[in-house]
């Protein structure tokens, strides 16, 4: 498990961008460019190059799967384990950054880890990124709360 260091990004910001429970950022690009902009240069400022580190070479951001997701205490999407290799097809090859804008592991869902011990959920604030390797064995932790979050892919 690795977790890497990141600025804040304004969670109300982000959070008026979403109109259901997630969006991804091309969806919102044309609402709030100067936001999306700010994602963006977090992404290719701080966290494309460790991306590079893992991967051995140039990196892409996926627009398309870049998603923004506001989980209410009411309606939070739970989901079930899974990996997030499908994103990297056909070659297989990609990062997740998980950045959630609230605190969360004890109050608001965070991610829960499946491991060869076992299973960690890692409590993490906002500037918090978690890097999650396409096999990683992941689910939404089984809490209910208000969060907002930003998936990097």
């Amino acid at each position: 498990m690795q977790i890497v260091q990141i600025p804040r990004i304004d969670r109300e910001r982000v959070a008026a961008l979403i109109d259901a429970q997630k969006a991804t950022l091309a969806q919102v690009w044309m609402r709030d460019p100067s936001t999306c902009a700010v994602i963006v240069h977090v992404f290719f400022s701080h966290l494309a190059p460790i991306a590079v580190e893992h991967l051995g070479g140039p990196v892409a951001l996926l627009l398309d799967f870049c998603t923004l997701r506001h989980n209410r205490m009411q309606t939070t999407e739970h989901h079930p384990w899974h990996t997030d290799a499908s994103f990297f097809q056909p070659a297989g090859l990609g990062l997740t950054f998980w950045c959630p804008l609230d605190p969360v592991g004890d109050v608001a869902p965070g991610v829960t880890l499946g491991t060869p011990d076992g299973e960690v959920t890692p409590r993490l604030v906002p500037g918090d990124a978690l890097v999650i390797p396409p096999e990683l064995l992941h689910r939404t932790q089984s809490i209910s709360g208000d969060r907002v979050s930003i998936e990097f892919r």
